[in-house]
């Protein structure tokens, strides 16, 4: 879910540890590289927030926010690992989630035996057909369909800021207490679900709660 704090938190977790144990890492956002021009021109800490996507992004969807801005900041420090954008400008009419898979495996055979994750909103990164981690999975040039784990993001309540048909706003969400929330007994966890044929994710990050991030654009 866009416009919220945990899935940033996550991947910048998930990243340096895997730096810890000496891998190489290759983290991609679902950002238009063309909207970081800055940031990839310098790659201070000054030119995150410079860059366009943060400072006037025409797309005000909740990706936008001092979340994302902060794993960028984070693990630009990091050594051991290389940030990309793979998201396309959606007014030039291409195929987006095609596209963005190109971008991503462009970005792999770069460095395959590196670690990759990426962030994206969670209908790019469902296994059905037509999405971004559809081409993935099915991609014979690479053949990573049994090491590529898509996770969605799974919690009991809370609150984001994203694009829900109204333009950008707050909203509360959540649903009914179920056995993901009570048969563990902590707030976060990750689970793979390859005994769940028919979720269209191959596992899921759980979290309590989601709590809406602020966004860098505003006043």
């Amino acid at each position: 879910m866009h416009g919220s704090n945990e899935p940033a938190q996550f991947v910048t977790s998930l990243a340096n540890l895997f730096t810890s144990m000496g891998d190489s890492v290759q983290v991609g956002l679902e950002i238009p590289s063309e909207q970081m021009a800055q940031f990839l021109s310098s790659f201070t800490e000054n030119s995150i927030y410079q860059s366009d996507f943060f400072s006037n992004s025409p797309y005000q969807d909740g990706r936008q926010s001092y979340a994302w801005e902060g794993l960028i900041s984070a693990l630009n420090r990091n050594p051991k690992v290389q940030l990309f954008f793979f998201d396309i400008n959606k007014e030039d009419g291409s195929p987006r989630d095609s596209m963005m898979f190109l971008k991503i495996k462009n970005q792999f055979k770069q460095h395959p035996n590196w670690k990759m994750i990426t962030l994206s909103g969670n209908f790019h990164n469902r296994i059905a057909e037509g999405s971004m981690a559809f081409y993935l999975m099915r991609d014979m040039e690479i053949d990573q369909s049994s090491n590529i784990c898509t996770l969605n993001h799974n919690y009991l309540s809370g609150a984001c800021r994203a694009n829900f048909g109204n333009g950008l706003e707050e909203k509360k969400i959540g649903r009914a207490e179920s056995v993901y929330d009570t048969a563990l007994g902590i707030d976060s966890y990750l689970i793979l679900t390859s005994f769940l044929p028919a979720y269209p994710y191959t596992g899921f990050y759980y979290t309590r709660t989601i709590t809406a991030a602020k966004m860098t654009t505003d006043k």
